[in-house]
């Protein structure tokens, strides 16, 4: 009877067998959930990137939208006020910010401007040098008031020098500030009033009627990763703003 007991004692531990396969069982969940985890992380991780991808565009395209709506331009003699076209493409090789666009726009100047009226310029910066003082991969925006140093009164009487627009490199004028980073490709294509695209390098004194604008994003902080990783978030985005005559004088 004793030894019946201890029979039944001993039949109640785990054999070697059963311990090595539950070992297995749990180093498979414990692998599967190690997986899922990561997963969920890399799902998490893009769909963050996108929402803040989103967010730059909309808020670059806005801010965009709201200086091409209040753009004003006089043809009239003496008070002249013109649109200018940049030719990004001419300088693109180079280790300098392409300039888009520059024009004058009914917005809100710097604290103590008198007037309102502001030249605003836009650059496109995508060269990855390292001597350059522009962040790489950057659209910049400038934005020149009658406080600052203009090369010319476009707030008052005056015919339009020639390179009027040259204020975004003037000195003592304000600085280039950072709209959008991350950016892999810009184009901003004007159109005059009669649906003719404008060429590059041209200046005009009539407003444009429609602007197509198309950007191209990845996450930022993918600046340094393979072109692989970043294609993986890169999301183009592109808006037609239709002007009319707004502004026209």
């Amino acid at each position: 009877m004793k030894h019946r007991k201890q029979q039944i004692k001993i039949s109640q531990h785990f054999s070697l067998i059963e311990l090595l396969v539950a070992m297995s069982v749990l180093s498979i969940l414990i692998l599967v959930l190690f997986k899922f985890l990561i997963s969920a992380q890399k799902v998490w991780s893009y769909t963050e990137a996108n929402t803040k991808i989103f967010e730059t565009a909309k808020t670059t395209m806005d801010i965009i939208d709201r200086d091409f709506r209040t753009c004003m331009t006089s043809p009239i003699e003496g008070k002249m006020i013109g649109f200018y076209v940049g030719n990004p493409d001419s300088s693109q090789a180079d280790y300098t910010d392409c300039l888009y666009v520059t024009f004058v726009s009914v917005t809100e100047g710097d604290t103590g401007s008198f007037s309102r009226l502001c030249e605003i310029s836009y650059q496109f910066h995508k060269d990855d040098d390292p001597l350059a003082t522009t962040e790489p991969y950057t659209i910049t925006r400038k934005m020149v008031s009658d406080l600052d140093s203009a090369d010319w009164d476009f707030c008052g009487d005056t015919s339009l020098p020639a390179s009027w627009y040259d204020n975004n490199s003037a000195l003592g004028t304000s600085t280039w500030e950072k709209l959008a980073g991350g950016v892999e490709e810009f184009s901003m294509e004007c159109y005059d009033q009669s649906g003719v695209l404008i060429p590059l390098g041209t200046e005009i004194t009539t407003n444009p009627s429609k602007v197509a604008i198309k950007i191209t994003l990845y996450d930022e902080k993918l600046q340094d990763a393979p072109d692989e990783v970043k294609l993986k978030t890169m999301r183009t985005f592109t808006k037609y703003l239709e002007l009319g005559d707004v502004g026209s004088h």
